[in-house]
């Protein structure tokens, strides 16, 4: 895959600006990065915190030959190009399902993968991670992290941004030619099996295990169910 970086100081979010890039008739593998978001977007309409300190802010345009069914499992490849990034910089990162970067139990990074239809099948894959940045707002003090406070020195943002535009590529790839998330790999990251969750529902369950289309299994009352999307919490 050819990759081709745009940067900006400042966008709405990094999403956005590739989905008008797309729109525009940019090609698949075209990067976007930002100094910072003012509006920057997680899962379920949250707002991911994006100031200018130094963090990282990108997004990636993927054409893609699959079927539109088969494409949710991709946010557990890229979910595996992140921590393998964060491996190759010295950190030691966990994943949490589906779309969480941890590190010492604190979130460092997050994922936010959009299908669009117009003008082709095509998933934005964005990505957040806190680098360098110290302070937090209080709603998310206490569970965010960034690499800095992790490692307890500067990091330099340009090398970290290198190994994972590497390492997303070569996942994207993989998973465009195997139509299914490498559910082996994840599975190196993920320690959340036997843990007890509470589910959208109300209910609560231990986790059981990730299904080859990267669906998390969740056993609830000695009934096992695959939770395909929807927002589960470890308790």
């Amino acid at each position: 895959m050819t990759t081709r970086i745009q940067r900006f100081d400042s966008v709405t979010s990094t999403n956005d600006t590739a989905k008008e890039l797309l729109a525009e008739g940019a090609q698949s593998g075209t990067i976007v990065v930002a100094q910072t978001q003012t509006e920057g977007r997680g899962r379920s309409g949250r707002t991911w915190f994006s100031p200018d300190e130094d963090n990282l802010y990108l997004s990636m345009i993927h054409q893609s030959a699959l079927d539109p069914e088969h494409i949710a499992g991709l946010t557990l490849d890229v979910a595996v190009a992140v921590a393998e990034a964060l491996v190759t910089c010295g950190f030691e990162p966990e994943l949490r399902w589906p779309n969480d970067i941890l590190i010492n139990g604190r979130k460092v990074g997050g994922i936010l993968c959009e299908l669009e239809l117009k003008p082709c099948l095509a998933v934005i894959v964005g990505i957040g991670l806190n680098i360098n940045g110290q302070d937090f707002p209080p709603e998310i003090e206490g569970i965010a992290t960034s690499l800095l406070l992790a490692g307890h020195e500067p990091i330099e943002t340009s090398s970290v941004e290198r190994a994972l535009i590497a390492r997303l590529t070569d996942q994207v790839t993989r998973y465009e030619r195997a139509g299914a998330p490498d559910i082996d790999t994840y599975l190196r990251y993920f320690r959340s099996i036997g843990r007890p969750v509470n589910l959208p529902s109300g209910e609560m369950g231990k986790v059981r295990g990730i299904t080859d289309e990267g669906g998390l299994q969740v056993d609830v009352d000695g009934e096992l169910r695959v939770m395909r999307s929807g927002e589960v919490t470890l308790r």
